[in-house]
């Protein structure tokens, strides 16, 4: 066997090995606890209550404060990526915010507030990564928000679904409700429209970029 077929038969190998593992995402009702999914917290901390997923920042400030992901084993090693099922094309979830007031390990001195960002991590190419900033401005006390995200360009294809809280430095701790989390052919009923944002080839123009991007056009927690 020669070396371009060497190498042939380790990419199949490899393809084969990821590919065994997929399945469907699981228990996107929370009606279990959190079976099924994980905890990548860093300073946050993830609980599960009355059917809901509750995401809380944590004391200071932290780009990856509350992290809940399914897909891998909550460190995006991809042991057990999801995947699409058939004909699925968009994503849908319900989403609350509520403060949970002053936090005084924080200076105050940031301009942009607590945000919710959504991504899906491609197990085999970051080239197909897609991070969502909804089209919904959510403020506190506006109750329940239905949100669907079309993910067709994922189809076929296997990834972690990751939900993160971003805790800025703003001088306010928050929490997220996550519920009704789900695939589907169409875009659920209540919905707003959100478009996509492929991640391309990384460098340092395009890194800028996609962080003042993420930091201005992500879904907010807005103080009241």
């Amino acid at each position: 066997m020669n070396i371009i077929q060497q190498a042939a038969a380790a990419v199949a190998f490899m393809t084969v090995s990821f590919t065994a593992g997929a399945a469907m995402l699981t228990n996107g009702d929370f009606s279990t606890d959190g079976s099924g999914w994980s905890d990548a917290s860093s300073t946050g901390a993830i609980t599960f209550v009355g059917g809901a997923a509750q995401l809380d920042t944590g004391s200071g400030d932290d780009p990856y404060s509350s992290i809940l992901v399914q897909g891998d084993d909550g460190f995006f090693s991809f042991l057990n990526p999801i995947s699409l099922g058939a004909g699925e094309a968009f994503l849908n979830f319900d989403v609350n915010f509520s403060s949970l007031g002053n936090d005084l390990s924080e200076s105050g001195s940031s301009f942009f507030d607590d945000y919710l960002s959504i991504a899906l991590y491609d197990s085999l190419d970051f080239s197909y990564d897609l991070i969502f900033t909804p089209g919904v401005d959510s403020s506190l006390g506006d109750g329940w928000t239905r949100i669907n995200l079309d993910v067709s360009v994922l189809s076929g294809r296997e990834f972690a679904l990751s939900f993160e809280l971003s805790d800025q430095d703003d001088g306010f701790d928050s929490r997220v409700l996550l519920d009704n989390i789900s695939f589907s052919e169409t875009a659920l009923p209540g919905g707003g429209d959100t478009t996509p944002v492929p991640v391309p080839e990384p460098n340092t123009w395009f890194l800028l970029a996609l962080g003042v991007f993420l930091l201005i056009g992500s879904l907010k927690i807005k103080r009241s």
